[in-house]
């Protein structure tokens, strides 16, 4: 994406829009992307030569903000007499491996606050329910994790959040089992 911002002078019509560099070539893929990019930059160095008045302005984007978690990532931690035992993260959807994502009070997602509120008791968060229900308590033992850990207290669970917290194990029938050192 790049933005071309324009002035044609004092008093004058101004502008900014956002450009979208799509190739239409087979197989062209991200190089075809640059292709055009650089055709279509080109073109518009061109263009401020002869009106000195164009500004391009090429744009890098940002890291995508956190979405909302919505369900959790199981990984096996181990199986003991026939039953396994899962570590669970809150993730973007079911076993998607994308853990940029927040949880606050309000948000509906019962998988993946489960696994926040057994990650809250493994961290020295406070003693949760473990309900699915992102409520005041669970605000709370975010807030206490938060504060213990020393990272921004604010009561959303995140991605500093999730960084200092141990996460919780539950056996295959989906109840928590105990605490997680290893996957923190």
């Amino acid at each position: 994406m790049i933005t071309v911002e324009w002035s044609l002078g004092a008093g004058e019509a101004a502008g900014k829009v956002p450009v979208k560099i799509l190739s239409r070539t087979r197989g062209g893929g991200k190089h075809g992307r640059m292709r055009w990019k650089r055709a279509l930059m080109t073109l518009l160095a061109s263009a401020a030569v002869a009106s000195p008045a164009l500004v391009l302005v090429d744009t890098v984007p940002a890291q995508a903000a956190p979405r909302v978690c919505t369900s959790y990532t199981e990984a096996l931690a181990y199986v003991d007499s026939g039953v396994r035992y899962w570590v669970r993260r809150p993730t973007v959807g079911y076993n998607s491996w994308d853990h940029n994502c927040t949880l606050r009070v309000g948000d509906n997602a019962p998988g993946a606050i489960r696994a926040l509120q057994a990650a809250i008791r493994c961290s020295d968060g406070g003693n949760v329910g473990i309900d699915g229900v992102f409520g005041t308590q669970t605000r709370q033992g975010v807030i206490n994790v938060q504060s213990n850990r020393q990272v921004g207290v604010d009561g959303i669970y995140g991605p500093q959040t999730a960084h200092v917290m141990t996460f919780g194990i539950f056996i295959d029938s989906g109840w928590f089992a105990s605490c997680n050192s290893v996957w923190g």
